[in-house]
């Protein structure tokens, strides 16, 4: 993927930019990044936050998790909106 396309993607996701360079994906809502590279590929889940550094890609999840790779394995972004009725909560 190149520049220019994951621009693209993350204005189509209403994504905006923070004053640390993150861009945060709409509240409630995250995505599935897939990467790959010389066959291998690795999905990353519930991605909440993107920064580019260059030839950097990084992905920030709820809990803190942070995961590199470079632009150019970016293969595809998966937007879950997620859901305006609230969580269901186990139990009685």
């Amino acid at each position: 993927m190149t520049h220019a396309e994951l621009d693209a993607i993350l204005k189509t996701l209403n994504a905006k930019a923070d004053k640390e360079g993150w861009t945060l994906l709409p509240e409630g809502s995250s995505a599935t990044v897939h990467v790959a590279k010389d066959g291998a590929s690795l999905a990353l889940s519930r991605v909440e936050a993107i920064k580019v550094d260059g030839a950097l890609f990084y992905a920030r999840t709820p809990k803190k998790e942070l995961y590199a790779t470079l632009v150019e394995g970016l293969l595809a972004i998966a937007f879950d909106p997620g859901s305006s009725q609230p969580a269901r909560r186990a139990g009685f």
